[in-house]
């Protein structure tokens, strides 16, 4: 059976079916990890790999450290002969430590640690963003956002209402 390794260059790794269908994986944290595959057996864990799975080969991303390290990884499916958007690290540079990725026209953040009180937030934002997806706010809350050049400030306001899942959508 065909084990369909990926390839690895950098921080990047692709992955092709037998059909050309793409998994594309983008590691942006830790700085520094490096990316290897084996094929599902290690000296650290028996075989993992499902049953009847295509795939043999497992990833791995392994941080520069053994200090407590936080990950984060893009994942994107795409058809034979298409290339995957690139994605670029995002962190917040005032208020909330927040921390995500900008791929393509889509900017997604987290706060950096669960459950942390909100206290505004300021990032910057390349042009191509113009939907932007802010994660773990109040739910049905109302914020204030501010666009400013690549600059962006949300605070507590009216303007917009995060989700019931604590998520604020906004279009640029």
């Amino acid at each position: 059976a065909t084990s369909f390794a990926p390839s690895i260059s950098g921080n990047t790794a692709k992955a092709s079916t037998a059909n050309g269908q793409q998994l594309h994986v983008q590691s942006l944290l830790p700085s520094g990890a490096k990316l290897r595959s084996d094929n599902g057996r290690s000296e650290l864990i028996d075989n993992t790999t499902a049953t009847d799975e295509m795939m043999k080969e497992r990833l791995v991303v392994e941080a520069p450290s053994a200090d407590k390290v936080r990950f984060l990884h893009v994942l994107q499916g795409a058809d034979k002969g298409t290339a995957a958007d690139a994605a670029t690290l995002v962190r917040s540079s005032a208020g909330s430590a927040y921390v995500g990725a900008v791929v393509g026209n889509t900017l997604v953040l987290f706060p950096q640690e669960a459950k942390q009180a909100f206290g505004g937030l300021q990032y910057e934002a390349p042009a191509e963003a113009k939907r932007h997806l802010i994660a773990g706010l109040a739910p049905n809350t109302g914020y204030d956002v501010k666009f400013e050049g690549n600059r962006v400030s949300i605070g507590p306001g009216a303007m917009f209402k995060s989700d019931s899942g604590g998520v604020l959508w906004v279009s640029r």
